[in-house]
């Protein structure tokens, strides 16, 4: 046992919570412990929805420990209780950081809930200056506060906020984004913008030096935004940014064939079904959604939005009689996710205008998962967009594209062979780019600091991982 890396996971909600973050966690904890890693899960006794009876402390659990702590039982719906809850995390967080004994080579993981999690960074590194530190960010506060129009980007708690986080990230040795767009605002929020390490070649690191002391590696400097950008799009980890995105929590083994009753609960006899199915809240739009289905109202064109949110009832308000080819049905169970994601001919995905880099919806990596093909209604310098275009698994609209978009998917609908091509690509590009095990496997070089430098001319696809080399790492 003294010898296995010893990795500590900081996240608010953890199993048995079935939220989608806390999945990920819990599937990334039973991967590590499996792997030979010593792993503690740190949640918090509170669940994310349900009971409000208090889970156990502790308990072991897949070969790994959860380790939970005391926070209240304020509703996180609200802003005092989220931030008040916050303030408990992190405090509790501190002080496992004070009375856990010390372990060579051991790593945390943070991510972003509670919202400012990554705060915990700062006490961390002083308190425990030999560990490796990875933030895994799946939204960034306060911007999204401000890209909902809740709080002015110019108010001063949320200048002090910005002036926090970028010390905090600046003591992380890994930020893990969820794409280009998100690495983007990262690196802004941690002062790095223009600087050319950003995305140029790792520097190299001995376990528990600090990121101000890495030692450079000679590289070819970038010389354009557009380099940095192309860089990007074919290398996932460059100096301390990697791109580890969440993978689908259904992973059928092949394209699945629609389930007829169940389609035909979607989208009625409509020779072609397009699906919104997930949470629908703040950050995703839909009037560019609705105009389409308008567009497609007489062409057997059938759409059904599905699922729970915040916004879901704006988009029934929205309805007319006359929209007869739009359908509504509620949130699926994850026994029926698999029969629902394939009962759909192509999957929607949103982003309000704002909100690019702030989140990146999961839902597209569902979507792919299932071997469907993917509109995004968002903009095109979202990393959902230029994965649509890079590997030509879908469309991206908007209020100018509608009509051609509408042209397209009518041509798909008549051509069953060009719908299958479309679903193995999906289907192909998912397990080759995104699927748990590319991703695991991705998270066991980031874990043991391995990786192949961006100068690299063809660096090795994650699943050829060594994992005899892992081994001998931990």
């Amino acid at each position: 046992m003294a010898d296995r890396r010893s990795v500590f996971l900081l996240y608010h909600f953890f199993q048995p919570d079935d939220v989608i973050s806390a999945r990920l966690y819990s599937d990334l904890a039973v991967e590590l412990t499996e792997s030979g890693f010593d792993v503690t899960a740190v949640p918090s006794i509170r669940r994310c929805h349900g009971r409000r009876e208090p889970l156990a402390k502790h308990e072991s659990w897949a070969g790994g420990k959860i380790r939970r702590v005391w926070r209240p039982a304020w509703p996180q719906h609200r802003t005092a209780g989220r931030f008040g809850n916050t303030l408990f995390m992190l405090l509790a967080w501190t002080w496992l950081a004070v009375v856990t004994p010390r372990r060579r080579g051991e790593v945390m993981v943070v991510g972003t809930d509670p919202v400012l999690g990554v705060l915990i960074a700062i006490s961390w590194r002083l308190l425990r200056p030999n560990s490796r530190i990875i933030h895994w960010c799946h939204d960034l506060y306060p911007d999204a506060a401000v890209a909902d129009g809740i709080v002015p980007d110019s108010a001063r708690w949320v200048r002090l906020l910005r002036w926090m986080l970028g010390i905090a990230y600046r003591r992380c040795d890994v930020i893990a984004d969820l794409g280009l767009c998100m690495r983007r605002r990262l690196q802004a929020a941690s002062g790095e913008v223009d600087r050319s390490d950003v995305a140029t070649a790792d520097r190299d690191r001995l376990p528990g030096t600090s990121p101000e002391t890495r030692s450079p590696v000679t590289s070819s400097p970038v010389t354009s935004s557009a380099d940095a950008a192309a860089a990007a799009e074919h290398h996932w980890w460059q100096g301390r940014y990697a791109t580890l995105v969440p993978w689908s929590l259904v992973e059928p083994d092949r394209v699945q064939q629609p389930d007829l009753a169940t389609r035909r609960e979607l989208f009625g006899d409509h020779r072609l079904g397009m699906l919104y199915s997930g949470n629908f809240g703040r950050a995703h739009g839909f009037e560019s959604l609705i105009a389409l289905a308008r567009r497609l109202r007489s062409d057997d064109v059938g759409f059904c939005f599905a699922g729970r949110g915040l916004r879901l009832d704006s988009v029934r308000a929205e309805m007319t009689d006359a929209d007869v080819n739009i359908r509504f049905a509620g949130f699926a169970e994850e026994s029926d996710l698999e029969m629902r994601l394939a009962a759909a001919d192509i999957h929607l995905v949103t982003l309000r205008q704002g909100w690019t880099g702030t989140v990146v919806p999961s839902k597209f990596f569902g979507a792919l998962a299932a071997g469907r093909p993917v509109l995004f209604a968002g903009d095109r310098d979202s990393a959902i967009a230029r994965w649509i275009d890079q590997y030509q698994i879908g469309w991206v609209l908007n209020q100018e594209t509608i009509d051609e978009l509408a042209t397209s998917i009518v041509s798909l609908a008549g051509s069953v062979d060009a719908m299958e091509e479309m679903r193995q690509r999906c289907f192909e590009v998912y397990h080759r780019e995104f699927s748990k095990s590319v991703q695991l496997d991705r998270w066991h070089q980031v874990l043991v600091g391995e990786r192949y430098r961006v100068s690299s001319s063809e660096p090795p696809l994650a699943g050829n991982l060594n994992h005899e080399r892992i081994a001998e790492a931990i």
